[in-house]
């Protein structure tokens, strides 16, 4: 599903909406297909299922302007990304998760506030907002392997506020042994009221891994904010036993690790 043109460009803004009983084989892209967008774009998914990714931007293609991705509802199984796909440069990006769930247990699924591809770009600011929903992967403000920001005159915010994140929260990018996702502006991240879950794992020495439940200020496989970094904790949440949320102020905290790094 394209809001835009397919190898023909859009003049105006897009937008397009996922909801009620729509099921979507692949992606969804606030752009076109190989095809830029002058304006605007906004990806609003209500309800559904999307068995791709949601994208803010287009697929080898961006954005002129903003480009906003809201889940309210529905389950994405293979991530949700500000930016665009393969590649394509877009002015400011706001992800914001207020329902729904992205990824499952058996196949885990991240959020960007950037793109996905190396040849991807956010050229202004990012804000990622978990308010709500269940995230099976991880949460970044950076790409997957593009970059974002221009320079440190530009923000990245991840601002975590509610919902259940299986895995860590970043506020870089990810990147791969061959490419450094950075970004270029300031970063900032928020804790207050999303809850983590605490997975571990066992290397070959037996000795126990965490595979979830930290919050790092910057990346995660290889590159790094240009800027400053700021990771600001300000609650945290517990879960019962049957995995209800206890309230914030019981006194159990649920978190693995804080790094600023």
């Amino acid at each position: 599903v394209f809001g835009g043109g397919n190898e023909s460009p859009s003049r105006d803004n897009t937008t397009v909406t996922i909801s009620d009983n729509a099921i979507v084989g692949t992606n969804v892209y606030g752009g076109g297909n190989v095809a830029a967008v002058d304006g605007s774009s906004v990806v609003n998914m209500n309800q559904g299922s999307v068995f791709g990714a949601v994208f803010g931007g287009g697929n080898q293609a961006g954005i002129g302007s903003n480009a906003t991705v809201s889940v309210a509802g529905g389950t994405i199984a293979s991530g949700v990304y500000g930016g665009s796909n393969a590649s394509g440069a877009v002015g400011n990006t706001i992800v914001t998760l207020t329902n729904g769930t992205i990824g499952t247990d058996a196949a885990h699924a991240n959020v960007h506030g950037g793109g996905y591809g190396n040849a991807t770009q956010v050229s202004g600011n990012v804000a990622v907002n978990i308010q709500g929903g269940t995230v099976y992967g991880d949460v970044y403000g950076g790409s997957a392997l593009g970059t974002v920001n221009t320079n440190t005159s530009n923000t990245t915010v991840v601002n975590l506020k509610g919902g259940i994140i299986h895995g860590d929260a970043y506020g870089g990018g990810l990147g791969d042994s061959e490419t450094a996702a950075d970004v270029n502006g300031n970063v900032t991240v928020t804790l207050d009221g999303t809850a983590f879950t605490l997975a571990t794992t066992k290397d070959d020495e037996d000795n126990t891994i965490p595979t979830s439940g930290r919050v790092f200020g910057c990346n995660n496989i290889n590159g790094s904010p240009k800027g400053t970094v700021l990771v600001q904790v300000f609650s945290t949440v517990a879960k019962n036993g049957d995995g209800t949320i206890k309230d914030k102020q019981s006194g159990v905290y649920e978190l693995q690790a804080v790094y600023g790094g």
